[in-house]
């Protein structure tokens, strides 16, 4: 192949002797990836070795299938941000956050167990005691029983607040700090709750090893490690003393910690030496954790990203990034979309031709580990080739503190032709500097839409839409709420009253239409530099190719990728028929090439159905999957639980060939 690299993607899909393995009118959901927009505080492997948990301050509480390197679900979970979570069960978590309330969740879906807004104070941190008793911590410490109701509060006061907070079930202590605490506290939860001191101070985060370890990150980049049974300490520190120790985790007498400078490292407890370093692009990592089984390694950071290690490889496996961020503002300028978000990304889609062209500002390696952001604050107007907008540049990943150290508003041009943006000039305003430092020091996080003059209120034909800010629902004056909400906050509304339609676009990364009747017709997204996705109530799509690795699906309560529903819910002809983008003639092309493409793989619609009990298939290869040889040998192992397996699908590199089985198994 005169040594041109082969680079080798692989897909497999079944077909069955009683019919296709999709169907209609099931509980199929797709899940698009919308992931975080902002600082990660905290994520943590459930014990199953399959999901990982995280929330932040965008006030998202995200569920990942790390196996399938997908997300599985996601919710707005608190207003101001998610401070704290842990796991109540196997089946249950429990959430506080900046809106000053508690809430129970079931495990992995998500459902709204119990919501309580009655605390006396604004809490910071939470640990389940027993499935009914939860420790939290704000300026004192409370347990709070949910069954009852009951509230106790323990007469010791903190110094300002206790942010962390963590309990040993086999000792029945809890150990908790702050970052402003003289030393760590552990309080057994057997009555009268005795309290014991320790001397480490300024903690990031303090958790229970194992038995008889505590550990202990603290703001002065040291490590601290307490063990009971001993009663002796031990400590280590970073290089640098400016950096500092954000998060910790334990797995096989090895600690991971998490650090301000963008790296995570792992030092052997009983060397008290450095295994290895991990990094990725220099972005501070706000949290860390190994698996139960210890094999993966996994961090977070500022921006909202989360990366995957093989412990064994100390390769980087999985990343999970949000695919469409936060829209802050979108306008129509001669039936194109102009659309910008809140991490700088700015975006113009012609409606009839799907043709994207996008931009963003591009960060140095010190900008991204200072945290600096630019968030695009208005779309003004288009003069010629050039679009003039606002953004403001601030630090709102800070680590260090919730408030700014830095705001500016800025005045930009964006040349269409080139693709190219200017800063022309620093827009003076006196007032915004200490608007968002009073926004962060009254609400714990920094969301720019209270800066935005975004249209609440709208009219299409006959009919008046509205929304509140904050809220996930649109209004209308016919039919009151609508269905299909957001999946968080909605940033403004945006009419094209010659094609008849309603545009709601929020937090959730989501440009959602409506005709003028207030029904629900599609959810589109834009993503990279030219991806979009249309997706319709009855979960059919039609996308660009490179997006569809972003999309899962739920059915029967696992997730799926893509692959396995795609030739079913891959439809652009039903998706676009709704929508008034395209002639009558351009919908029947796209049919009659879905048909040629069943057609091709042999697989007759009239016999579509669903599984229960869907085939598996397992793939063993151990050569390397870029290579210069002519051909590669993989170990294909199928089943179907109901022998009904007739052949599959393989893509090598988009080619499609299908390969029949000499009879069903």
């Amino acid at each position: 192949m005169n040594n041109t690299k082969l680079q080798i993607f692989l897909f497999f899909l079944f077909l069955v002797v009683s019919g296709f393995l999709f169907g209609q009118k099931q509980d199929i959901h797709p899940v698009f990836q919308t992931g975080h927009n902002s600082k990660i505080n905290k994520l943590r492997f459930h014990k199953d070795n399959l999901h990982i948990v995280s929330i932040g301050d965008d006030g998202k509480l995200i569920v990942w299938n790390h196996k399938i390197g997908l997300q599985r679900k996601s919710v707005i979970a608190h207003n101001q941000g998610v401070k704290d979570f842990d796991f109540i069960n196997d089946s249950s978590l429990v959430t506080v956050g900046g809106d000053s309330c508690l809430k129970v969740w079931s495990f992995p879906d998500l459902e709204l167990i119990k919501e309580v807004h009655s605390l006396p104070e604004k809490v910071y941190c939470v640990s389940s005691v027993k499935d009914s008793l939860f420790a939290l911590g704000g300026q004192f410490i409370h347990f709070y029983n949910r069954k009852s109701g009951y509230l106790q509060t323990i007469d010791y006061r903190s110094k300002e607040v206790f942010t962390t907070i963590d309990y040993n079930e086999k000792l029945r202590i809890l150990a908790i700090g702050g970052k402003s605490e003289n030393n760590v506290v552990t309080i057994s939860v057997d009555k009268p709750y005795a309290i014991t001191k320790i001397f480490h101070d300024k903690s990031n985060r303090v958790r229970f090893a194992d038995t008889y370890l505590l550990l202990e990150a603290n703001i002065d980049g040291v490590v601290s490690y307490n063990n009971f049974k001993s009663n002796k300490s031990y400590s280590y520190a970073l290089d640098d003393d400016l950096n500092f120790v954000s998060d910790v985790a334990y797995s096989n007498n090895i600690i991971a910690l998490g650090t301000a400078y963008g790296y995570a490292r792992i030092i052997d407890i009983e060397k008290h030496s450095t295994v290895a370093n991990y990094a990725v692009d220099g972005v501070g990592i706000s949290s860390v954790d190994f698996s139960s089984n210890g094999e993966l390694f996994s961090f977070a950071d500022l921006q909202g990203n989360i990366y995957l290690f093989d412990t064994s490889t100390k390769q980087l496996t999985t990343v999970f990034s949000a695919a469409a961020p936060a829209i802050n503002v979108l306008e129509v300028i001669d039936k194109e979309l102009f659309v910008g978000y809140n991490n700088g990304i700015i975006r113009k889609m012609n409606l009839f031709s799907n043709q994207i062209i996008s931009n963003s500002f591009k960060l140095s390696d010190k900008e991204k580990s200072e945290g600096i952001n630019y968030s695009i604050l208005s779309i003004d107007s288009l003069v010629g080739k050039s679009l003039w907008f606002e953004v403001i540049k601030s630090d709102r990943h800070n680590i260090h503190t919730s408030r700014l150290s830095s705001a500016e508003r800025l005045s930009c041009k964006w040349n269409l032709d080139e693709n190219l943006i200017t800063i022309v000039r620093k827009i003076k305003d006196k007032q915004i500097k200490k608007y968002v430092d009073s926004l962060f020091y009254s609400n714990g996080s920094y969301q720019v839409e209270y800066l935005l003059h975004n249209q609440y209120k709208c009219s299409l034909l006959n009919n008046e839409f509205t929304i509140e800010p904050g809220s996930l629902v649109i209004h209308d004056k016919l039919h009151g709420e609508l269905d299909q909400m957001h999946e968080a906050p909605i940033s403004g509304l945006a009419v094209i009253d010659e094609l008849g339609l309603l545009l709601s676009y929020g937090q959730d990364g989501s440009i959602r239409l409506w005709n003028p009747a207030g029904e629900y017709l599609a959810s589109l997204f834009l993503s990279d530099q030219y991806d979009f996705i249309y997706m319709d109530k009855e979960s059919y799509y039609f996308a660009s190719k490179e997006i569809l690795s972003r999309v899962g699906f739920l059915f029967s309560n696992k997730l799926y990728s893509y692959e396995q529903f795609d030739l079913f819910y891959n439809r652009p002809d039903l998706v676009m028929k709704k929508l008034p983008f395209m002639q009558p003639q351009e919908i029947a092309t796209l049919k009659r090439a879905y048909y040629k493409r069943l057609k091709k793989l042999d697989i007759d619609t009239s016999s579509f159905k669903i599984l229960e009990n869907l085939p598996h298939i397992s793939v063993e290869y151990k050569g390397e999957y870029s290579t210069t040889e002519d051909s590669i040998v993989l170990k294909i192992q199928c089943k179907d639980p109901e022998n009904n397996l007739s052949a599959y699908v393989c893509g090598v590199n988009g080619q499609e060939t299908v390969y029949k089985l000499k009879e069903p198994r």
